[in-house]
């Protein structure tokens, strides 16, 4: 497997050159948003120092430019072979980087990162400064960068690299497994919640405990949402008997007629913290999600935002 050729490069090679080039990526990401933000953060989807979204860019880059047929046209570093390799970088990393965030979008109902408030933009997925960073990124990869880079995988022991390179596909591919499955399980969970609370709004709107459908949502907004799922066991009871007190003054409904109320309310609570224990993570996949929202802090799910900012701001407050 390790011989195998493509366009006259070795698998070898182009699998070290992925890997590597994915922890060059993860490095340069990590450290711009940490700089950034002031604080150290594991940039990337993955868990481990990877981001493939570099790896792949760049192989391809190696791919189209290093083989036998391209290979003295790229070192011959003219000007038409620069402008060259600045174009289908720019293309073939925006392509990809449009392709990726559309899929992930499709696939977890969430915009990991966001370029609207950029000019040049398309649908906030790429915008023209990336895209021609990414060009400039190519240049410098295949003038000075893979020059070096051929060097540094020629160094490595055949047998001993192909041994290490199993180990490192099955790590890739166990982290990509478990991270894509706490991302499926995080979409779902948002959905579920913003199922719950939206269930939660009709009760309380059918017994009328709010003067006007514009209260509650104003109150449920403004609250966190755990209140709601009766997480807080007590601050949930006290608010319904405040709620109770309220709807007596507004309705002026007998103590029978309260306390069927309150029956209810407790039923609904039970069957809401109940539901919510059924969506508490793994220990794992807390680790996972603390990790994603520090990564991309302005990701936006596409169906309950709510739920996910005031679970982020409530992660944050943890923290602190």
């Amino acid at each position: 497997m390790w011989s195998i050729r493509i366009w006259g490069l070795e698998f070898f090679d182009i699998f070290y050159n992925f890997f590597i080039y994915c922890f060059l990526g993860w490095i340069y990401e990590s450290t711009y948003v940490s700089i950034k933000s002031r604080k150290w953060v594991n940039r990337g989807f993955l868990n481990g120092p990877v981001i493939p979204i570099y790896g792949c860019a760049a192989t391809l880059l190696y791919l189209a430019f290093f083989n036998d047929a391209m290979i003295d046209v790229t070192m011959s570093r003219t000007a038409v072979s620069i402008l060259i390799i600045f174009l289908s970088g720019m293309i073939l990393a925006s392509l990809l980087e449009f392709v990726t965030s559309w899929l992930m979008e499709k696939l977890f109902h969430a915009r990991w990162w966001d370029y609207s408030n950029i000019p040049l933009n398309l649908q906030g997925r790429i915008c023209l400064p990336v895209s021609l960073f990414w060009g400039l990124l190519s240049v410098v990869m295949a003038e000075w960068i893979q020059p070096l880079m051929d060097q540094v995988v020629a160094q490595i022991p055949r047998r001993a690299g192909e041994l290490a390179g199993y180990v490192i596909a099955v790590v890739f591919c166990s982290d990509i497994a478990v991270t894509v499955a706490a991302a499926l399980q995080l979409d779902r969970k948002l959905a579920d919640m913003q199922r719950l609370r939206e269930e939660f709004a009709a009760s309380m709107e059918r017994l009328k405990l709010f003067e006007s459908r514009e209260e509650l949502r104003e109150k449920l907004a403004d609250s966190p949402f755990y209140t709601y799922f009766g997480n807080k066991k007590m601050e949930f009871e006290q608010n319904v008997e405040k709620w109770l007190e309220k709807y007596k003054l507004l309705a002026g409904k007998r103590e029978e007629e309260s306390s069927r109320i309150r029956t209810e309310l407790k039923n609904r609570a039970e069957k809401l913290r109940a539901a919510y224990r059924k969506q508490r993570s793994s220990r794992l996949n807390q680790m996972i999600y603390r990790r994603i929202f520090r990564a991309f802090p302005h990701m936006k799910a596409t169906r309950g935002q709510e739920i996910l900012e005031a679970w982020k701001e409530r992660i944050r407050k943890r923290k602190k």
